[in-house]
């Protein structure tokens, strides 16, 4: 029980509520994604309170938390804890499970510096693709009449299927966009919400 969870936590959490140092850029911090990477070796204490620590800076500032239990031999309650962290740092489903919901990050066990490197290189690969899978848009109707832009959009996900939607978008007779949801823009609409209605 050497490493204080609550230092860890609370040196991201002013990182990234630090005026001066400004990770966050508030001009672009809709679509800016922030992580932080916690690796770990086995069991710490001050856990619940580096829990509440890591999931405030989700809920309040959108960073998400990664967690990785490194080098073997780490107990089961140990492993636990680093579940536990793992979802406080990204979602809020009660079970952790990206099924519950597709923001949970699972904490990542790797035993060698080479699992860690690959599993890690992996993950980055992954977070830096998110969302980054488009189709050309297409797009209906005369643009000084208005009309319709679809796009299929995905997720990427090394070795299983990708997972994504078709977003339907509604274009004025100024060829302008409706970027919002369905209640700011009437016609738009999201096929994964639609089917999950």
């Amino acid at each position: 029980f050497g490493t204080d969870a609550r230092a860890f936590s609370e040196m991201a959490y002013d990182y990234y509520t630090d005026p001066k140092a400004t990770p966050i850029n508030e001009d672009v911090k809709e679509c800016q994604k922030n992580y932080v990477i916690v690796i770990g070796d086995g069991a710490w204490n001050s856990h619940n309170k580096a829990m509440t620590t890591i999931s405030n800076l989700r809920r309040d500032h959108k960073v998400t938390t990664l967690v990785v239990a490194y080098g073997g031999g780490i107990s089961a309650n140990g492993l636990k804890n680093f579940a536990h962290m793992a979802r406080a740092g990204s979602c809020d489903a009660a079970s952790g499970s990206e099924a519950d919901d597709p923001q949970c990050q699972p904490a990542i066990i790797a035993d060698t510096p080479e699992s860690l490197m690959t599993q890690l290189e992996s993950k980055i690969h992954q977070l830096v693709a998110d969302r980054l899978s488009f189709t050309a848009p297409s797009i209906t109707a005369n643009l000084e009449e208005g009309g319709f832009l679809y796009q299929a959009q995905f997720n990427y996900s090394q070795s299983e299927e990708w997972k994504g939607t078709i977003v339907m978008k509604t274009i004025d007779e100024n060829a302008k966009v409706c970027q919002g949801d369905a209640t700011e823009c009437s016609k738009n609409w999201d096929a994964a919400k639609e089917l999950y209605k």
